[in-house]
């Protein structure tokens, strides 16, 4: 996690106040496994804006107000698969992950993340099963205008982090560049639904004298 740097920051009282997801909800992820916090397997950032810090620290005080000692991490398997995800936070109390003062759900928090010390970051590469490649689109709907087509093989490049949505049919959409320098963005599709074929991957190291500049 990031440090803040600010000469001050206005926290909301509570972390009900904040929302539960800055830019994805639980249910748009399949995940790793739960890892106490300290036990890092892979390198990763997370905390982007003050809006993600604070939420963390209202979390972390939340939890600790309420006798939690242990704190806890999964990332969603995209930070792997693609090198841009989610990362999910809880807090243990008694053994126990904490649940909210109405016990209808679990204390967490949920923020974009970045796997670092990738070969080509940022860089995916064009696997579509239907069709030849993928569409480009400005919003993440198969509905939107399209921009552009990337055939199978191509790369592209998601922003860092990269914001990446389901949609009402459980679609799941990354927003892209056709370039490092991030020109002609838009939104392709991941997955029709998750579990299902990817249809994009992180590029493999050999690509990195071939992927646009």
């Amino acid at each position: 996690m990031r440090q803040l740097i600010l000469g001050s920051l206005l926290l909301l009282n509570s972390i009900f106040s904040l929302p539960i997801s800055v830019e994805a909800s639980e249910e748009d992820f399949t995940w790793q496994p739960w890892r106490q916090r300290g036990d890092y397997p892979v390198r990763y950032d997370s905390g982007f804006s003050n809006l993600q810090l604070g939420g963390y620290m209202d979390f972390e005080a939340y939890c600790k107000e309420r006798g939690a000692t242990e704190f806890w991490y999964r990332l969603s398997d995209f930070v792997l698969q693609l090198g841009t995800g989610s990362v999910q936070s809880r807090c243990k109390k008694d053994g126990s992950f904490l649940r909210n003062a109405n016990d209808d759900g679990y204390v967490d928090w949920v923020s974009p993340a970045v796997l670092l010390e990738q070969p080509n970051p940022g860089c995916l590469i064009v696997k579509a099963d239907v069709g030849d490649g993928l569409i480009l689109r400005e919003q993440p709907t198969v509905t939107s205008k399209r921009l552009d087509v990337i055939p199978n093989g191509q790369s592209i490049f998601h922003l860092s982090p990269s914001a990446i949505r389901m949609d009402s049919t459980q679609r799941q959409w990354i927003k892209v560049s056709k370039t490092k320098l991030h020109s002609v963005i838009g939104w392709v599709s991941i997955a029709q639904m998750p579990g299902e074929h990817q249809n994009l991957a992180l590029c493999p190291t050999q690509l990195s004298t071939h992927i646009a500049p």
